[in-house]
């Protein structure tokens, strides 16, 4: 394909943004979405190791002071902002790449 569009006298860039990135793109949606867990799980051991309030922060905090309560209430606010970070993303890909499997299978 690639070439096909070369040997009409596409250049670089239109080669790249007609069928490079948007062959891409499911790719680049599905990193988005396991980045998107990952970040919530480094922000909260960032605020472990050397924060002073923020989530994490509160669970240590909790932990040390046995407030189950206050723990559980921070793991649920935490899941719920990850859960809520992929929902986006795949909101996004569903409304950027509406010709793709994969962004209608995760919607359903």
């Amino acid at each position: 394909m690639i070439y096909l569009v070369q040997s009409m006298g596409a250049n670089e860039l239109t080669t790249f943004l007609k069928i490079r990135l948007p062959k891409a793109l499911p790719s680049i949606f599905g990193g988005l979405k396991v980045g998107m867990g990952q970040a919530v799980v480094g922000a909260t051991v960032g605020e472990f190791i050397a924060a002073e309030r923020g989530l994490g922060y509160l669970q240590l905090i909790s932990q040390v002071r046995l407030d189950t309560p206050l723990l559980f209430a921070a793991v649920v606010v935490l899941s719920l902002l990850g859960v809520l970070l992929f929902n986006l993303v795949a909101m996004i890909e569903r409304i950027a790449l509406p010709w793709s499997r994969v962004a209608t299978e995760v919607a359903e």
